[in-house]
């Protein structure tokens, strides 16, 4: 929690001051031409402004294969007929209602598993596994939204950095051309 907080607060502080750079870096250098101090101010301005999107963009790309490979179907919707028989009845139905557990927390299908007779019954869950669907939905819709933020964040970190220095320029201009008399 506090690191989280500090972590906010770094984040704020430092995009501040490098939008800050970023802006009054590119008006030095419409102003002033090329010279160290404005370089300077632009390049960190700028480097902090992609770093942060780029990292931004990472944890979106990286968040999105997470989502996608949960999506996939791990288990195939039903059994073939001949499933498990060099296992013993009791394995067999254990390990057949256990893949139609996790099928079901996984994608919410109810699907038949083979008894130990050797017919298909159609799986009734527990209170536990609807507890445990829902988690998996909750999770599946947290990973969603993570993705989102993050690809936002990553936009606006390269908008407002695009912003800070078009606005540095056109402020350079301004005050150029107030000075010429236009």
């Amino acid at each position: 929690m506090i690191t989280e907080r500090l972590d906010v607060a770094v984040s704020a502080a430092g995009g501040a001051c490098a939008l800050i750079f970023l802006f009054e870096g590119a008006r030095r250098l419409k102003v002033g031409g090329v010279h160290r101090t404005a370089l300077v101010m632009t390049a960190f301005g700028a480097i902090f402004c992609i770093s942060h999107a780029g990292f931004s963009y990472w944890k979106s790309v990286a968040l999105s294969g997470m989502g996608q490979a949960h999506q996939q179907k791990m288990f195939a919707d039903e059994l073939p007929a001949d499933w498990g028989k060099q296992l013993d009845p009791e394995k067999r139905e254990e390990s057949s209602v256990a893949m139609a557990r996790i099928a079901f927390v996984d994608s919410g299908r109810l699907r038949a598993y083979i008894d130990r007779a050797g017919e298909r019954k159609r799986y009734s869950p527990t209170e536990e596994d609807f507890k445990n669907r829902d988690l998996a939905v909750v999770t599946q819709a947290r990973v969603e939204y993570a993705v989102r933020i993050n690809l936002g964040e990553a936009l606006s970190w390269l908008i407002l950095g695009s912003v800070a220095a078009l606005f540095g320029f056109g402020i350079a201009h301004d005050r150029h051309a107030s000075r010429q008399g236009c």
